[in-house]
């Protein structure tokens, strides 16, 4: 009896080290997997924010000369709907670009804090 449990004891350990020898030739392949797949997104992100305020930015110049073209300040509603959409769209982008910008930057200058953050919020 106890003959089988040492070897049930003896079996269990050798699959610990195995995994434990698994992970740690692993982890840093998938850190720098987890800092490449978090640049690329930001970067997508940084294309999409930047594209949005483009089209904002062409929108109110759009609106901007429709009011120009009246010399006195219309009634039109949609017209003042679309220009308060636009300007709280475009402040949104911003903040959103803002906040990419700096998580590419932590994930450039500073990739183990942004791995012990992820880390953290993995646990």
């Amino acid at each position: 009896m106890q003959e089988e449990l040492r070897k049930a004891m003896d079996l269990v350990l050798s699959y610990i080290q195995q995994g434990a020898e698994f992970v740690s030739s692993q982890a840093p392949l998938i850190a720098q997997e987890y800092l490449a797949y978090n640049r690329a997104v930001d970067i997508a992100w940084i294309v999409i924010d930047c594209l949005g305020l483009v089209l904002v930015a062409v929108s109110l110049c759009k609106i901007h000369n429709k009011f120009k073209e009246r010399d006195e300040w219309s009634d039109d509603a949609m017209l003042s709907v679309w220009c308060a959409v636009s300007i709280v769209l475009g402040f949104v982008l911003v903040f959103g670009l803002l906040a990419t910008v700096f998580d590419l930057t932590k994930i450039i200058y500073a990739p183990r804090l942004y791995l012990l953050e992820g880390i953290k919020t993995i646990l």
